[in-house]
């Protein structure tokens, strides 16, 4: 698919379901951009149920390039991503979530690097919103997962529109996180370059429901060892180990005590989250053998 003539340069896409309570948050701050030039928003619906829509038609006359897509079907950021990149009309395509905030500077800098790379990822400054006011507790840049290769958070990342569908996109099968992953390692191995742009800022916030942080540790290591299973007989990974997940597990059921206490509940849902996912994930994955196919953009 190629650049519609007399469009932005630049496109951000911002997936969403039900997300009426805080994508004010992300469209105020990308409203007040300090860019040189036009650049649309296109905001990928995934299905709401609540107000999200009529929340995002509110900010029509503060973001005149402002779109809402439907973009119904699996419930995942990915498909979500993949939607709006296919109804975005620029050759450089930025994706932010709707919960999470951007700098003034981030639509400038993440162009700038596009201009160098490929693809490019950014800085996301980890913001504990159970405070008042939030607090930033670390920061993460360009990550990297079984000792492979490095990729950027798909919350903070940019690509050019023909990689993104030479790639195919997004692959739809990782349902927990890991897809980002997938797509800047596939983006590596075939010849893309990946950059950096450390004067691109984004708040990304942290879950504040201990349950949440649950479920969404056990996702994100599930399709971790996902992962791992499509890459590791042609790539150089770290060894993964059934056993060492099961110690791991039994290490956390011994600590189930710090559940009882309000400080470290958090912290030990989370590690119940993980220990848990890393089983899923072996027995379905490994044991079982039976990983889901490969679910891109049709050209993929």
């Amino acid at each position: 698919m190629t650049r519609v003539a007399g469009s932005p340069r630049i496109s951000v896409v911002v997936p969403v379901r039900n997300g009426a309570r805080d994508i004010h948050r992300q469209l105020g701050a990308l409203s007040e951009q300090d860019v040189g030039e036009p650049f649309e928003v296109v905001v990928a619906d995934n299905g709401s149920t609540d107000d999200t829509v009529a929340v995002v038609k509110s900010w029509g006359d503060r973001l005149p390039s402002l779109r809402v897509i439907d973009a119904q079907g699996p419930a995942t950021v990915a498909h979500g991503r993949n939607v709006g990149a296919q109804q975005a009309r620029g050759e450089l395509v930025l994706f932010c979530d709707a919960d999470d905030r951007v700098h003034p500077e981030w639509v400038r800098e993440m162009a700038k690097s596009l201009d160098d790379y490929d693809a490019v990822g950014a800085r996301s400054l980890l913001i504990d919103a159970t405070q008042e006011p939030e607090q930033v507790t670390g920061e993460l840049k360009l990550a990297s997962v079984h000792g492979y290769l490095p990729y950027a958070l798909g919350c903070n990342c940019g690509v050019t529109r023909s990689w993104l569908f030479k790639l195919g996109g997004f692959d739809l099968s990782y349902e927990g996180g890991h897809e980002e992953s997938d797509f800047f390692w596939r983006l590596q191995k075939a010849g893309g370059s990946l950059g950096y742009a450390p004067n691109a800022l984004l708040d990304y916030r942290q879950r504040t429901s201990a349950m949440g942080l649950f479920r969404q540790r056990r996702r994100y290591a599930a399709s971790s060892i996902l992962l791992w299973v499509r890459f590791h007989e042609y790539a150089d990974l770290d060894p993964i180990s059934f056993k060492g997940a099961v110690r791991h597990c039994l290490v956390a059921i011994l600590k189930s005590y710090r559940v009882l206490r309000r400080a470290t509940r958090q912290d030990q849902l989370a590690t119940y989250g993980w220990v848990v996912g890393l089983l899923e994930g072996h027995l379905r994955y490994r044991v079982c053998k039976s990983p889901p196919p490969c679910l891109g953009i049709e050209t993929r």
